[in-house]
């Protein structure tokens, strides 16, 4: 059996042990969640500058399309307006 004296030991010695579990566990997970955080937070980053990459490609190429259409727009214009047609139409009277 157990004396009084040594059941008073016990309760302290479990509490200390209890205590250093718990910040063994603490030091081992804080890390742990900072970096998931990190990674977590680069992974955001990678993913904006892919897309904000993607998107700029993409809006090259819709306005070299654009300036392609107008310079056709232009030329058309061009070859319209000094077709003979048109012109005897618009020096008519009215």
């Amino acid at each position: 059996m157990m004396s009084s004296t040594q059941g008073h030991t016990a309760k302290p010695d479990i509490l200390r042990r209890g205590r250093v579990v718990a910040l063994v566990l603490a030091l081992g997970i804080v890390p742990l969640v900072v970096g998931g955080v990190y990674l977590q937070r680069e992974a955001v980053q990678h993913a904006q500058q892919s897309l904000d990459a993607s998107l700029s490609n993409t809006a090259g190429v819709e306005a070299n399309a654009l300036d392609t259409y107008f310079e056709r727009a232009a030329t058309i214009g061009s070859l319209v307006a000094g077709a003979p047609e048109f012109r005897r139409f618009y020096e008519l009277p009215g």
